[in-house]
């Protein structure tokens, strides 16, 4: 992963492969006229995080398609020729709390990092009790600005996997309770953004 650039993922090779596939099947069809069909070259805007496939089937764009495929290169050890994806599920919590001294008067403050801090721990438990096929990712994005000031506002970043969507979104749900009980046993306010 490379701030600002991605995780690296090689968007790269999916967009060289889908066209090496596009150029291959256009000179099939050319070379034998008694197969009939058409080809069509799609890339998918907001691929990852933006419901970009979601998007173009909405708008109709696979109507008339009865064929469709992609690539995408993935590393699993003993060269597995095939291998299955997971859902995954992304939201932000942004917890708000109140701002104070630190050290003139903390008592007059809620901690939004402490929440931020509290959430991040109960997911971490709670992987303990999740299936084997299960993932649950998170990062802090915000945690306060000075150390002498009770942190007003704490962002994290969360993205819940598994086998299905349905399950994932299950899991999803846990984990926000997660942060939802940071938020009552800290005083702040959560907010979910997916």
């Amino acid at each position: 992963m490379t701030p600002g650039i991605g995780h690296a993922c090689g968007h790269n090779l999916i967009a060289t492969g889908s066209i090496a596939a596009f150029l291959s099947l256009v000179s099939i069809l050319k070379s034998n006229p008694s197969i009939q069909g058409t080809a069509l070259l799609l890339g998918t805007p907001a691929e990852e995080g933006g419901g970009g496939k979601l998007k173009l089937i909405a708008a109709g764009v696979y109507d008339n398609v009865s064929a469709c495929l992609m690539t995408h290169p993935f590393s699993i050890p003993g060269n597995v020729p095939y291998g299955a994806c997971m859902a995954s599920s992304k939201f932000r919590a942004t917890f708000t709390g109140k701002a104070a001294h630190g050290a003139a008067s903390p008592h007059e403050g809620i901690n939004a990092l402490d929440a931020a801090v509290l959430a991040y721990n109960g997911t971490s438990m709670l992987r303990q009790q999740i299936k084997p096929d299960q993932r649950i990712q998170g990062v802090l994005l915000e945690g306060g600005e000075k150390a002498n000031i009770i942190t007003q506002k704490s962002l994290l970043d969360y993205n819940v996997r598994g086998s299905t969507l349905g399950e994932t979104k299950v899991l999803q749900q846990r984990v926000m309770r997660c942060f939802e009980g940071a938020a009552i046993a800290t005083g702040c306010m959560v907010e979910f953004v997916e």
